[in-house]
């Protein structure tokens, strides 16, 4: 509605600046604004009944397109294949040890073994900036598991490095996903190692996004695996 119709005045304010720095503790999230890009990374402990297992789940999006991205909820009711695959680790920026989520799957909507323990925060250097999240999760696998993530972004560049720390974890592969479009597939370049310095293969596949709840359509997945339990991945976008 018009201000003028009631006879006010608007007042001439500038947009709000937005923080480089946002930190949503209560939420789980934390987002880093670095000119036109925006990398946010999900950590957070459950108090409620959680959804997905998507913790240290990176999102990145570059001149407003979401170059990094979570592949969406899909539906709430279809195949198993599918609820394992968009609600879980598969569907996810994140790590999974022996293909298994963070969390234990129950029937339907039911996740055991939640996450209690993340901690997360966000750092400004000269020039570069740091996400560093940690979680204790897996703990199906083994009770003292755990999760570090540490992203560093470059300022003013579209790069970033992503270090997931894997500890507790013996004799296990783990697996790094990365989740993208058709459209910039050869816009990005994502390359990783292991704690040996060894350069690790892509594997790249066919997925699944969804956009709007219902709706399936083909994606990109790029994934790494390794049993050292360390991955040093460099991620690089080119307009």
């Amino acid at each position: 509605k018009n201000p003028l119709w009631y006879g006010t005045k608007p007042e001439n304010k500038e947009p709000p600046k937005i923080s480089k720095l946002n930190e949503f503790k209560n939420s789980g999230y934390y987002v880093l604004q670095d000119g036109n890009t925006k990398t946010f990374i999900r950590c957070g402990a459950y108090k409620d009944r959680p959804y997905q297992s998507d913790n240290l789940h990176l999102d990145i999006w570059v001149d407003g397109e979401n170059i990094l991205r979570d592949n969406g909820s899909y539906k709430y009711n279809t195949e198993k294949q599918f609820l394992d695959y968009f609600n879980g680790a598969e569907g996810h920026n994140t790590v999974s040890v022996s293909g298994k989520n963070q969390m234990q799957k129950g029937e339907r909507f039911i996740w055991y073994n939640w996450v209690k323990d993340a901690k997360a925060n966000l750092t400004e250097f000269q020039d570069k900036f740091i996400i560093s999240g940690k979680i204790k999760g897996f703990k199906h696998l083994h009770s003292d598991i755990s999760h570090q993530r540490i992203v560093t972004k470059v300022k003013g560049l579209n790069e970033w490095i992503v270090k997931d720390i894997l500890s507790g974890v013996k004799n296990k592969t783990s697996f790094q996903y990365w989740h993208f479009s058709n459209e910039i597939h050869n816009q990005l370049s994502i390359t990783s190692i292991d704690q040996k310095n060894k350069k690790l293969e892509p594997i790249i596949e066919k997925k699944w996004y969804s956009s709007y709840y219902g709706i399936k359509e083909n994606s990109i997945r790029l994934s790494f695996k390794s049993n050292t339990n360390v991955f040093t991945t460099k991620i690089t976008y080119r307009k």
